[in-house]
């Protein structure tokens, strides 16, 4: 929940070639990073849709490490909003392709397919992940400004301890980031903590003093560390709101920071026995021409422990202003700096990003291997101020990565790559935090989205698209007031092509984006109870979703292991069982569904334009969870069939118009096409209320997912 001002308001890959310039980047910017496409290009999967029921700006992402031979746990949350005080959390425990729901689900609201496990606590405000090395997971939940309820968990959501008192002392609370010291083995490290490790570090923006920072070493209860960034040092360095890192060598706590004259600094926090900091703080940049804490400089650190901080700068937003007069504004740099000399010296900044982003907001950092980091941003198609609203003439956003190698160099080399196959966001992306309500300027995306890099050293960009221009018809009137159309579905594009961030080598392709018929999908999956590991379901394990065009009608089929869709809601305690297939086509979400009651009595088709549900908070209002209804609830009722294989398993095929779907031809893309089983407590014929929504009843819970394809009929 970004604060303005100290304000509280109530993928075709794009290589840069050698020797490119940076039009019209004034000397003092410093240099920009040149490259000639080593490796090849840089592109992406197809993106996985991590959760189809909730929608949540500024999503993090995490990925575990691998353990047993299995795949890292990927983990995504993100704010729900202070209106619903909770958030939602999700964890992949197979790559990333299916998701189970660990989240603040209120007490006596939940259908019996959400588990009852111990008590969360209240949040909605920020959220914050942390996996150590031997994959327990720390999450941190801002509520009210006041304090934040932490969790651990040390098998991906099975058991989770919380407390709703995972604050220290009596602090008015904002904007929290956690940090590991957690050494490989006590000779890798030359820090004076004695204590048990890991040590978790929680630093968030006490509103009333400045950056403030606590320790924990079991991730629930904690105990004052320090304070920094409240006017210290030469230039009067004051916090910025930004994430931190642990040298793992040191156990230092390092941090960016904003001093006199737009510099930017870096706060160094040394621990002593107990792991209390003291710090102090080293230049990173001289002046600058706007603002470098613009939703905020982020600093990260690669296994040869070179130190990378990267910002955009900020000239003056105002949502009634287009022009931006400086070329220096709304781009992407970075600073590098070795740990040899203590991280006291810092390269001339290096600018990053180049058409078609030219405009840029966001920015995030991942650092690997020696001298290889990835940079991602929002960027838009226009050279405009990021707060402008042009309802005649919005502009076009996606999210971009830029992957650096050699930067901790003179000559690092640049590939920049657009992550997303289709813009992900238009209009305005306000960044005057929760004060966008009084510039009526978008803030779904909230305030930032996040890089990491997995065990095989691909970039996985966890972002928000809101492409689809969702709004819940009752809010309408309000649009571009108190809402703002576009339902951020969170999403995840893995790296499919460039460098190996952890060994620098070239990266081979895991998958095709090119469309495809249908795609199979593991067997076992399907689980009753997914968030606590759960028992199969067979009746709602999809095996293999397939799509085809004929005759003005899209069919779809959806095979399952076995059983019926009844029989997997009945085993859920649910009341109905529901198979949804959803996908993107332009800006428009789509779905075709079965639904089919516990007893098995009645099988239900339906297909039609995905909807929302709207709740607000202190940004406002904006789409929290995606609808796909039955009639007359929205949504058409269409034809379908149920056939039962000789393997014992079962075949739905549902026929659509495609008068209901947007009129698709042989020629239409539809991307991100994936299958998901829910457990629902009501029928898709029934609406959610918002009041229902506000306290997470009648919503479905996903308890099998598949990956996603690309589907076009002509191939």
């Amino acid at each position: 929940m970004k604060r303005p001002l100290r304000v509280i308001v109530a993928a075709v890959a794009a290589v840069v070639t050698a020797g490119a310039a940076a039009p019209g980047v004034a000397a003092r910017s410093g240099t920009t990073a040149s490259g000639s496409g080593t490796g090849g290009g840089l592109s992406f999967g197809v993106p996985r849709i991590v959760d189809p029921v909730h929608t949540f700006g500024e999503p993090d992402i995490k990925v575990g490490p691998v353990l047993g031979g299995r795949p890292g746990a990927v983990v995504v949350s993100g704010p729900a909003g202070t209106g619903t005080q909770r958030s939602v959390w999700d964890i992949s425990v197979d790559n990333g392709n299916s998701w189970r729901l660990v989240q603040d689900v209120p007490q006596g609201a939940a259908p019996a397919s959400v588990p009852a496990k111990e008590t969360n606590g209240p949040g909605g405000g920020d959220t914050e992940v942390q996996i150590a090395r031997d994959g327990t997971m720390y999450y941190s939940d801002l509520y009210a400004l006041r304090c934040f309820t932490a969790a651990v968990t040390p098998d991906s959501g099975s058991t989770v301890q919380s407390n709703p008192n995972g604050c220290s002392g009596n602090l008015l609370a904002d904007r929290q980031w956690y940090a590991l010291f957690d050494p490989r083995s006590p000779a890798a490290t030359s820090s004076p903590y004695a204590g048990p490790k890991p040590l978790l570090y929680l630093s968030f923006n006490d509103i009333t003093t400045g950056a403030h920072v606590s320790r924990s070493t079991d991730g629930l209860t904690f105990t004052d560390a320090g304070e920094y960034g409240d006017g210290g040092g030469k230039y009067h360095y004051s916090v910025a709101d930004s994430p931190i890192v642990v040298d793992q060598k040191t156990g230092d706590l390092l941090a960016a920071v904003i001093g006199d004259g737009n510099r930017l600094g870096m706060a160094v926090g040394k621990p002593d026995a107990a792991g209390n900091l003291s710090f102090h703080y080293v230049q990173v940049t001289g002046p600058r021409a706007g603002n470098e804490g613009t939703l905020f400089p982020v600093i990260a650190e690669d296994r040869a422990r070179n130190l990378y901080v990267t910002w955009v700068e900020d000239c003056g937003t105002s949502g009634s202003d287009p022009k931006i007069d400086n070329p220096e504004c709304f781009h992407v740099f970075y600073s590098a700096a070795h740990a040899r000399d203590g991280w006291s010296n810092w390269s001339p900044p290096r600018r990053v990003d180049f058409a078609p982003s030219k405009t840029a907001v966001m920015p995030w950092i991942a650092a690997g291997a020696d001298g290889i980091v990835d940079i991602v941003w929002y960027g838009a198609d226009r050279r405009e101020n990021p707060s402008t609203v042009d309802q005649s003439n919005p502009r076009s956003w996606k999210p971009y990565m830029a992957q650096v190698t050699r930067a901790d160099t003179s000559h690092p080399h640049l590939l920049q790559g657009a992550v997303s196959p289709h813009p992900t966001h238009y209009n305005s992306i306000c960044l005057l935090g929760t004060g966008c309500i009084t510039e009526q300027g978008d803030r779904n995306l909230a305030d930032f989205f996040q890089v990491t890099i997995d065990n095989q050293g691909r970039a996985r960009v966890v972002y928000a698209d809101t492409s689809n221009g969702l709004i819940q018809p009752d809010f309408q009137p309000l649009s571009g007031l108190f809402d703002h159309a576009g339902a951020p579905v969170v999403t995840v594009a893995r790296q499919n092509t460039g460098i190996n961030a952890l060994t620098g080598k070239r990266l081979r392709p895991y998958e095709s984006t090119a469309p495809r018929s249908g795609i199979g999908d593991p067997t076992g999956d399907a689980l009753v109870n997914k968030p606590l590991g759960g028992t199969e379901a067979p009746g709602a394990d999809v095996t293999h979703v397939g799509m085809g065009l004929s005759k003005g009608e899209l069919r779809i089929t959806i095979d399952t292991k076995g059983g019926s869709l009844g029989s997997a809601a009945a085993a859920a305690g649910a009341a109905f069982g529901q198979l949804v297939v959803r996908w993107q086509m332009g800006r428009t979400l789509y779905y075709a569904e079965v639904e089919q009651d516990a007893a098995g009595a009645t099988t239900s088709f339906f297909a039609g334009k995905t909807q929302s549900i709207d709740l607000c908070s202190v940004s406002a209002c904006d789409p929290h969870y995606l609808v796909y209804p039955g009639p007359p609830n929205g949504g058409n009722e269409v034809s379908g069939s149920v056939r039962m294989a000789s393997t014992g398993g079962v075949s739905y095929t549902i026929d659509v118009p495609v008068s209901d779907v947007g009129k698709p031809t042989d020629r239409s893309l539809l991307q991100e096409v994936a299958a998901y089983a829910f457990a629902a407590p009501q029928s898709a014929r029934v609406p959610v209320t918002n009041a229902q929504a506000e306290a997470e009843q009648g919503i479905p819970v996903e308890i099998e997912g598949t990956r996603t394809f690309n589907f076009r009929a002509g191939g």
